[in-house]
């Protein structure tokens, strides 16, 4: 039978029950007998007709023969005996006619049957996959007819039966007659709805009473149309969906845990789709944080940057795209200006959630508020430079202290000598020795003054510098104390070495650093040794003496300030030359070094960078003894 079910044509095989399915088998039988009889009944007229034709043709054949072997006067038994065999041939040519007849009719009905068995199983086969598939589906397929009795089922219509402790379904059965079926108001007013042409869908819950096991359910009802488009049958599909139900009820709670959990910490949790970039869930912390309603986040996903602080874009961007980059995980801190103007410090951080393939299906994160951190740590770092400026300051007092009270402890006692004595030469000795602790104490208060300014400063004096002019002008400083100790200075300035942009005062300051410290630790007749060369980007400048040397542990300090080696306790000087020095190249953009033994002397290098290719036009090598 051909309906129509939703405006599609389908063959509707029923019923579906075992004696049905008996009696279509039995039908079928019938109509291949009858076909078979058929075609056995033409060939018992054909094999008729053989044996008739072998019997009378001969017979006739021999007549005739008989009849043209003799001669006949009468014309009366001529004729009788023409008669006889146009009778004769007339019914041989009809024998041979219905033959042929015969063999064709045989021929077309073998074949007409040959068909009708080839369609018969088609349908068979496509009644086995249609049962096949509806068995398999894992949906209960019901069909009512009009009155909602059941016509036919699928195997899976009565497991939902046993799995709902319910009457097995049978050829008949009305609807109420289902115990999960609705009231009979309600079947009423779903049957008008099914044969008005409109389509049901309802879900309940049913209770097995054996086991005390609920089950959720779906029912689908829809009218199944005949080819005149009039409903003539009602398909119910139901769907098993306990397990969905029960999975979806656990995800519901998880959520609410969580949801209870984020709602209840002071952190802000929020869950972002990666490819929309729109937020899915935001916590209510986002309010208390950013002081924004959370729909505005959900509604726009930089709504937070409307707070952000100016200076914090950047590095905000910089870190998403990074994160865009390489999805790992995402940390940044920024500021926010909240309404009422305070600022406050946010710590963000993201992951990455991925699908069974690899794919990133969202992120997710924390932010909170960690200002009172941020300043927590302001403090201490404060605390911690208020500590070293107190010991810097401390150690500061106690090395000023030591370097005044020495030259001041000597002119005091010079000029107590002064007044009591009246030797001429003995008076002038003394006035020798307060002239020349006064200027120690000069010195160390323009090393200090020197320092001082370095330290403010954050940019030189640039102007064009012969550095083979600062070298002279440092060692011309130091001659003093040269012929004092009756040392040997040598000099070797290649000639590339270029022009420098500095400060004359400041580089000649520091090249008198470096060669009163050569002087002041090399033991009487030693030597020092002044070089300079260019190299690709700067000059490198090298003061090698045959002094005392610093043994390795001393090396890290020597930039200190005040700070003097054990060994250099003995000799003048205030632990000032070499930072001032450091400061001084650190300020023209260079570096400074040392390589040094205990004993073996030391080695200075300094690396100035230059800007210009100009080279002095002189090289020269000099020595002074």
């Amino acid at each position: 039978m051909m309906v129509w079910l939703d405006g599609v044509r389908i063959a509707v095989h029923q019923p579906m029950t075992t004696n049905q399915r008996l009696l279509d088998q039995d039908v079928r039988l019938r109509k291949g007998t009858a076909t078979d009889n058929t075609i056995a009944k033409l060939r018992k007229l054909i094999v008729m007709q053989i044996v008739l034709g072998m019997v009378f043709v001969p017979a006739f054949i021999a007549l005739t023969i008989t009849i043209l072997s003799h001669e006949h006067e009468d014309v009366v038994l001529v004729t009788q005996y023409v008669l006889v065999v146009a009778l004769g041939t007339i019914l041989s040519l009809m024998s041979i006619n219905g033959f042929a007849f015969l063999v064709r009719s045989h021929r077309a009905i073998q074949k007409s049957a040959e068909g009708e068995r080839a369609c018969v199983n088609a349908l068979l086969d496509s009644e086995r996959n249609l049962r096949a598939l509806l068995n398999n589906t894992g949906l209960a397929f019901i069909l009512y007819d009009t009155h909602m009795q059941m016509l036919a089922w699928n195997a899976v219509t009565e497991v939902e039966a046993d799995n709902l402790g319910i009457r097995k379904p049978y050829v008949g059965m009305n609807i109420q007659e289902w115990g999960h079926t609705p009231t009979n108001n309600a079947v009423e007013h779903i049957r008008e709805l099914l044969l008005a042409g409109k389509t049901y869908s309802a879900s309940y819950d049913v209770k097995n009473h054996t086991t005390n096991q609920w089950y959720s359910l779906e029912t689908h009802y829809n009218p199944v149309r005949g080819d005149d488009g009039t409903v003539i049958a009602i398909c119910c599909v139901i769907k098993d969906v306990t397990e969905q139900r029960l999975a979806e009820q656990e995800a519901r709670h998880s959520e609410e845990i969580m949801r209870q959990i984020a709602e209840s910490v002071n952190e802000l949790f929020f869950v972002r789709d990666w490819k929309t970039r729109k937020y899915i869930y935001v916590s209510s912390a986002y309010e208390r944080i950013f002081q924004r309603p959370v729909q505005a986040l959900l509604d726009d996903p930089e709504d937070y940057l409307k707070l952000m602080h100016p200076d914090d874009f950047e590095q905000v961007r910089r870190a998403q795209e990074e994160f865009q980059k390489n999805p790992k995980f995402y940390s940044v801190e920024y500021r926010i200006i909240l309404p009422d103007g305070n600022i406050r410090w946010i710590w963000s951080r993201s992951f990455c959630v991925f699908d069974k393939e690899g794919n990133i299906l969202r992120t997710v994160g924390i932010a909170e508020d960690v200002t009172r951190f941020k300043e927590a740590e302001k403090q201490a770092v404060e605390l911690a430079l208020e500590r070293q400026r107190m010991h810097l300051l401390s150690s500061f007092i106690r090395s000023i202290s030591h370097e005044f009270r020495n030259p001041l402890a000597t002119i005091h006692s010079g000029l107590f000598l002064l007044r009591r004595t009246e030797d001429s030469e003995e008076r002038n000795l003394r006035i020798d020795r307060i002239e020349e602790q006064a200027q120690n104490i000069l010195r160390l208060v323009e090393d200090m003054v020197t320092m001082t300014r370095l330290d403010t400063e954050k940019l030189v004096r640039a102007e064009p510098v012969d550095l083979r002019y600062v070298l002279e002008a440092a060692v011309e400083s130091v001659q003093e104390g040269l012929l004092d100790k009756h040392l040997t200075l040598t000099t070797n300035f290649m000639p590339d070495i270029p022009m420098l942009n500095g400060d004359f005062d400041q580089l000649r300051r520091l090249f008198v650093s470096l060669l009163s410290n050569g002087v002041r630790y090399t033991p009487d007749s030693g030597a020092i040794t002044v070089t300079a060369h260019a190299q690709e980007h700067s000059v490198m400048i090298t003061i090698h003496d045959t002094g005392i040397g610093i043994a390795e542990s001393d090396i890290p300090r020597i930039w200190e300030l005040f700070y003097r080696v054990d060994q250099a306790r003995t000799t003048s000087g205030f632990g000032l030359g070499l930072s001032v020095a450091k400061r001084i190249v650190e300020l023209h953009g260079g570096s400074i070094d040392v390589r040094s033994r205990l004993g073996e002397g030391s080695t200075f290098i300094v690396q100035l960078p230059f800007t210009q290719s100009e080279s002095s036009p002189i090289a020269q090598q000099k020595t002074i003894s």
